[in-house]
């Protein structure tokens, strides 16, 4: 049901290496659930099965990773299916997630990137959107503002982008300042 194995690796006198596994049976079939070795900890090392990963602190899951979406949770132990990768979940008013540099150059530090790397990139694509998302009196979840960059010209040597804001006005949301490449409208 349950086995742990050490592996020899390389036993050349002077950089011997190994690892470690914990095996265990799920369905009547035996997997690797945990390799250890000098330079790391890999859970599922063989993608072989649905092992979730969870890291409990005292009152709810630090961190949970989800096998069945290969997605992350952190803060929750059911990180949202409407997430490709990263769902993280606070429950108090102070800041929820940082950045923080300690480089004491003149260079901007730290940089949040949003990247849409496409092969086929072309004019009017959009590239990306920041939705400030908030209920209304009914509990029910709205955008109420959003921000959204968008390809002008994809153009090689003569590239053109726009970014603008929309906000909720009467229940729809709306656009109100654009910023592009010929200034702000």
């Amino acid at each position: 049901y349950f086995r742990m194995t050490s592996q020899i690796k390389d036993p050349t006198d002077g950089n011997e290496d190994g690892n470690f596994f914990f095996t265990s049976r799920e369905g009547g079939a035996l997997y690797d659930v945990i390799k250890v070795n000098g330079a790391m900890i890999e859970m599922n090392p063989n993608s072989a099965a649905q092992v979730d990963v969870w890291i409990k602190g005292q009152n709810d899951n630090i961190l949970f990773a989800d096998a069945s979406q290969d997605n992350l949770g952190i803060g929750t132990s059911a990180p949202s299916s409407n997430v490709e990768r990263l769902h993280i979940k606070g429950t108090s008013t102070g800041t929820l997630v940082r950045m923080e540099s300690t480089d004491d150059s003149a260079t901007a530090a730290p940089t949040l990137e949003f990247y849409r790397n496409s092969t086929t990139a072309a004019t009017d694509d959009y590239l990306s959107r920041v939705y400030h998302t908030g209920n209304n009196a009914s509990g029910v979840a709205h955008i109420y503002a959003q921000e959204s960059a968008y390809i002008i010209d994809a153009t090689a040597g003569s590239e053109d982008g726009l970014l603008f804001w929309s906000v909720m006005t009467n229940g729809t949301l709306r656009e109100k300042m654009r910023v592009r490449e010929t200034g702000v409208e």
